[in-house]
This record gives structure tokens, sequence and C-alpha cells, in this order.
């Protein structure tokens, strides 16, 4: 097994890409497209990989890493706007 390491920029972009790809596998999976057979079952593994290999990545971190709207890409959840916001305010109200 070989060892990869990835700077933070390296590894959100990783994700943003594997999250963009299962959303183009999703219309097909879901029978929203003529696509069946052999081919919809390879989607449907192709989307399953994906969704493992991005849980595998974001397990492997130490900060969660979620989807910002705002940004439309995948971010650390400190880098958060709403939730830096949100944390600043319960520390004021405790």
């Amino acid at each position: 097994m070989n060892t990869i390491t990835l700077n933070d920029d390296q590894l959100l972009l990783i994700i943003d890409l594997i999250s963009r790809a299962q959303d183009d596998f999703e219309t097909h999976l879901y029978g929203e497209t003529d696509v069946e057979g052999y081919a919809s079952v390879c989607m449907l593994q192709m989307h399953t990989k994906l969704t493992t290999l991005e849980t595998v990545l974001k397990a492997g971190h130490r900060e969660p890493i979620e989807f910002c709207s705002a940004t439309q890409s995948q971010q650390f959840e400190s880098n958060l706007g709403w939730k830096v916001y949100q944390k600043q305010i319960q520390k004021e109200v405790a």
C-alpha cells in the first residue's frame, strides 16, 4: 500500500470532484433517464465507490468537511462563515 500526502487544498479539491461526480450519476440511479441494464449497474457501482472514497477521505481528516453553498465547494467546518458566527453567538449567550 502506498501512502499519499495531500495538503488541505488538494484534499478539498479531490472531495469536491468526487462529490460532483456522484451528483452526475444520481439522476441515472433513480430512473430519471432511460439508462437500463448493465450500464445502470455500472453507474450504481461507480456511485458506490465514489461515496466510499469520499467517506474515507473525510474520516481521515482532523476536521469535519461540509459543502458550503456560498462558495459552492467543499470546505472545512471552521471556514463556514455561518458556523463560525453561530459558535460566537453561543459563546456570548453562555
